[in-house]
């Protein structure tokens, strides 16, 4: 029985110890086999995933024989650790691996390696593969939450050398990226690319053409026209640049199969198709290269037919192959692709293809100026192709040149000679020969019928005219402004550079090189001032006339001198407002013949010329154009259509005596007033209106010749949601709609300008705490009001509701009102107002400090931000608007001001210490300055000060006397006299 027993227990011990090596966690299956790694097999494939939800997916027949694979995802803050460098990853590690690596493990040694122009999100994630590796498999990675901006997330692989970007896909309903690969690489990372100093290429097209290029811009590259394909691979042509531009860098040598505006497909279809010829065509480029200091190619092959797509990379893969072989590089342009739902066609250019093996890809930018809405067809083509081609390879190709739509076909044409089709024809309604003193009525057919449009996103304008054969024709028109809107794809989307086609061709609009010298600065261009410059010129040459009118109004009267003699009449386009003449001149010829005397003169009286009489402008109109040259000469920054103004808010409703209010604002040569109206006090039930105090303001302002603005704000309890806390936004957009709609059809050109809301980025101007702010919602409202506004009354002004400047961004008590603001254009912005509202607070800070610099050791309080400085507040804004393409509009201060309690007898305000740092003549001296450098900037519009009379209404020890420039007895305070001698 012992003997039993023992061999029993034996038994059970050596089974338990067996059992034991092939259970976890010391599996030895695992340890010899893995199998614990998931397993592929050749008919059916397999899949692998890591804890965070990534897969690794093998397909069918990827593998000959059974595989394992596991892929990991660790923690990439240890291994940045390991390194010494913190900062290596950004991103939460989450529920991932954690390991110690070594200092040599290849982990280690390829996060040193990540490129310094992306941010890298942990985790890194980790391939093992125990068999061979499959032919294929497709990677599916989560975006990080931190990365934000999904256009700009890419998928980098470990080559064990360097980190290879991948081309990959974005699936934005299930925020992952996703990649086909044809071989497993050890490791993987999620980066978000970062904007990087580009490549600038000024392409040079004529010797002759080439305008004053400054050294200052840091030129890459040059290419350089002249060459072009011949039959049989050949290259003829001859170089154009001049020797000034090819010494400001290295110069590509640019080679076309376009030859006087003709693509010769038919050239390129046989050389490309015949390996004999590719062959011999590379050796040509090479023998091309040889012959100068060159740094490489550009092959701008234009009409590559979809069909012969695998035999142009045939020649790009070869070529590049040759030119890197020499420590040369490749650019290849290609022609602009057409959409096709949510893919685009290329034609016969395969961009990733190409992009694998050319140094660089050009890709044009799109016509339509609809393309440049938001979200609109060039960030979809963005978009797409930095999918497909490293976007570090990409160059955003946009054109200096202008372009006349011609049987159906854009045609090239530079922007002077583009403006010069606005004057083709002069018209003049009298004879050649003319009487001393008569009037001759005088016309541009052409201009006349032109109706140039400007086009908000593209920034760009565009006209049609009609050839003598009544054929229309379509022209749009590329200066400065269109070019630094394109330029801001390139940061957008983190692109290698971009290529300026006829940059420096003399006849294009001079402002494009400045735009592209400060590329980085978003330097914002004068927007342009179209007019028709008339200029009559004796037989000798002299001028003895001249005038500037508006394009939109270019005829003009002309009195014949009493000189005889022959007259030119001549017609040009400016572009700044007549300072200067830029297109080609259109002219007529004109007589004054010499009088016959007669032997006896007879005493005849001299006839009244029978035309009207030319107008005759009135002062108001000659102050006013005198006040717009002196914006353009003194103003340090561009300007935007519209006008400047001088408002100030007052309080109206509670103060019922308005003669009093009118008689201060005129007394100051104000010319508008603003009025909060609290929506909840005119509209207490659905339908039901109180209009009678705003009818009385309404009378007031108008018998006194002051320009109204109303803010309406605070919707009515029945129309907010009910779990709001304070008088916020309604639940309903379309309710605000039907009360500004009714408002608005009642005082029809007798209010002009709407504030749609006010501070929307604050939470009690938004139904309270709780996360409700949100900059979309308040577009959608926006949308509404706009719309319904414009309904009845189309020449109101819109103005988005001013946000109030603070550093605060927690989404909840605030959001920061610059993040706010880009927010509102990403939403829409841009088409539902016709100015922008804003709240540029000084503090206790003059107009003209600079946040970054600005120090008083004795007000040390409200400094370091911008948003205690009303110079940052608005020039941020404006940076804004020049972002998003919105700089034509102007920017309306609804409310701007400085505290001051000297004067008054009582201490600041909780909350308003501030007020305390000012005195009353400061706040004078620094309102007066704000309002001439805004007028100086030439893009703010009417400035609104806060406040007139809030000290009699409220009293002197409320915070919003301290900003007012009467005191509560209604005894003026110096801001007062300084507004009422500052010139207007």
């Amino acid at each position: 029985k012992n003997e039993w027993t023992e061999r029993i227990v034996v038994a059970v011990v050596s089974l338990f110890l067996i059992l034991s090596l092939w259970l976890p966690p010391a599996s030895i299956g695992a340890r010899l086999y893995y199998t614990d790694y998931p397993l592929i097999k050749p008919d059916e494939g397999g899949v692998a995933m890591a804890v965070n939800g990534a897969q690794l997916r093998v397909p069918p027949n990827a593998v000959e024989k059974r595989t394992r694979f596991l892929v990991e995802a660790v923690a990439g803050q240890d291994l940045a650790a390991a390194c010494g460098d913190a900062d290596l990853f950004m991103g939460t590690a989450g529920d991932i691996t954690s390991i110690a690596p070594k200092e040599d493990a290849p982990e280690t040694l390829a996060v040193q390696d990540i490129p310094q122009n992306l941010i890298a999100y942990e985790p890194l994630y980790r391939v093992d593969v125990r068999g061979d590796d499959p032919s294929q498999a497709k990677l599916n990675l989560p975006v990080p939450y931190e990365l934000h901006v999904p256009e700009l997330a890419d998928l980098y692989a470990w080559d064990g050398q360097s980190w290879e970007w991948l081309p990959s896909r974005i699936d934005r309903d299930e925020w992952t990226i996703e990649a086909d690969l044809p071989s497993l690489p050890s490791l993987f990372v999620v980066a978000q690319a970062q904007p990087t100093t580009p490549r600038i290429d000024l392409g040079v097209t004529s010797a002759e053409d080439v305008t004053e290029v400054s050294t200052d811009i840091d030129v890459s590259l040059v290419s350089i026209d002249g060459l072009y394909l011949e039959d049989k691979g050949e290259i003829g042509g001859q170089l154009v640049a001049s020797p000034k531009t090819v010494e400001m860098s290295k110069p590509l040598l640019s080679i076309s199969n376009t030859v006087d505006g003709v693509t010769r497909s038919d050239l390129l279809d046989n050389l490309i198709i015949d390996d004999s010829l590719r062959a011999r065509h590379v050796e040509n480029v090479l023998q091309q290269v040889k012959s100068g200091e060159y740094a490489g190619v550009e092959i701008a092959y234009g009409g590559v037919a979809p069909d012969l797509e695998a035999d142009f990379t045939a020649l790009v893969q070869e070529l590049a192959q040759a030119l890197h072989e020499q420590d040369k590089i490749l650019a290849v342009r290609v022609d602009r692709p057409q959409r096709e739902g949510d893919n685009w066609d290329t034609g016969g250019y395969n961009w990733q293809a190409l992009g694998e093996s050319a140094d660089v890809l050009r890709i044009p930018t799109l016509m339509d100026p609809e393309a440049y809405k938001p979200e609109g067809d060039m960030d979809h083509l963005l978009s797409w192709a930095t999918r497909r081609v490293d976007r570090r390879k990409l160059d955003l190709h946009v054109s200096g040149y202008s372009y006349e739509l011609v049987e159906d076909e854009w045609q090239r044409i530079p922007y002077q000679r583009a403006l010069g089709l606005l004057v083709q024809r002069i018209e003049a309604d009298a004879e050649e020969i003319l009487s001393p003193g008569e009037l001759v009525g005088l016309s541009l057919p052409d201009a006349n019928q032109a109706s140039l449009q400007f086009d908000d996103d593209a920034q760009t304008y565009t006209f049609t005219y009609q050839d003598g054969q009544q054929k229309t024709h379509q022209v749009l028109l590329q200066n400065a402004a269109s070019m630094g809107r394109k330029l801001q794809y390139v940061n957008r989307y983190a692109l290698g550079g971009f290529f300026v086609e006829g940059g420096v061709h003399k006849e294009n609009d001079q402002g494009i090189l400045p735009i592209v010298e400060n590329f980085q600065d978003n330097l914002v261009p004068a927007s342009a001032q179209f007019a028709c410059v008339w200029t009559i010129q004796d037989e000798s040459g002299r001028t003895i006339d001249q005038e500037a009118l508006p394009l939109t109004d270019p005829n003009w009267t002309w009195t014949a001198p009493n000189n005889p003699g022959n007259y030119i009449i001549q017609a040009a386009v400016s572009d700044d407002g007549g300072q200067t003449t830029l297109s080609s001149t259109s002219q007529i010829d004109l007589q004054v013949p010499t009088p016959t005397f007669t032997p006896t003169p007879t005493n005849t009286p001299t006839p009244t010329p029978t035309n009207t009489p030319a107008p005759t402008r009135s002062t108001a109109t000659a102050e006013s154009e005198t006040e717009e040259k002196q914006q353009t000469t003194t103003s340090v920054q561009p300007s935007a259509p519209g006008y400047f103004g001088y408002g100030i808010q007052a309080a109206m409703v509670t103060d019922g005596n308005h003669q009093r209010i009118f008689d201060h604002v005129n007394a100051m040569g104000f010319n508008w007033v603003k009025q909060q109206v609290e929506w909840f006090r005119y509209n207490p039930a659905p339908g039901e209106y109180h209009w009678g105090e705003l009818d009385r303001i309404v009378d007031s302002a108008n018998d006194n010749g002051v320009n109204v603005l109303f803010s309406v704000v605070k919707a009515p309890a029945w129309a907010r949601p009910p779990e709001d806390t304070d008088e916020g936004p309604p639940s309903d957009p379309n309710t605000y709609g039907d009360f500004v709609r009714e408002m608005a059809q009642r005082y029809k050109g007798r209010v002009k300008a709407y504030e749609i809301w006010n501070e929307q980025n604050l939470y009690y101007e938004w139904g309270g705490r709780g996360g409700k702010i949100n900059a979309a919602e308040y577009v959608q409202l926006l949308k509404v009001a706009y719309n319904a506004i414009k309904s009845v009354d189309p020449g109101a002004v819109v103005v988005s509701g001013a946000l109030t400047p603070t550093g605060t961004n927690d989404g909840d008590i605030a959001i920061d009102d610059r993040v706010y603001l880009e927010q509102m254009y990403q939403a829409g912005l841009a088409r539902y107002c016709d100015a922008v509202g804003a709240h540029p607070s000084g503090y206790n800070n003059p107009p003209d400090a600079d946040w970054r610099s600005w120090n008083d050791p004795d007000r040390p309080n409200c400094k370091r931000h911008p948003s205690w400085f009303f110079r940052s507040t608005m020039e941020s804004y404006r940076n804004i608007m020049v972002k998003y393409g919105d700089a034509h509009k102007r920017i309306w201060p609804t409310e701007f001001g400085w505290a001051t309690v000297d004067g008054l007898g009582v201490a600041p305000a909780r909350g308003y210490e501030y007020a305390a740092d000012n005195t009353e003549e400061e706040q004078a001296k620094y309102i007066v300055r704000a309002y001439e450098m805004s007028k100086s900037w030439g893009w703010v519009g009417p400035m609104f000060l806060w406040n007139l009379n809030f000290a009699p209404v409220a009293g002197a020890q409320d915070e919003k006397a301290a900003f007012g420039i009467v005191r509560d007895d209604w005894s003026p305070r110096p801001a007062f006299h300084a507004l009422c001698n500052m010139p207007k």
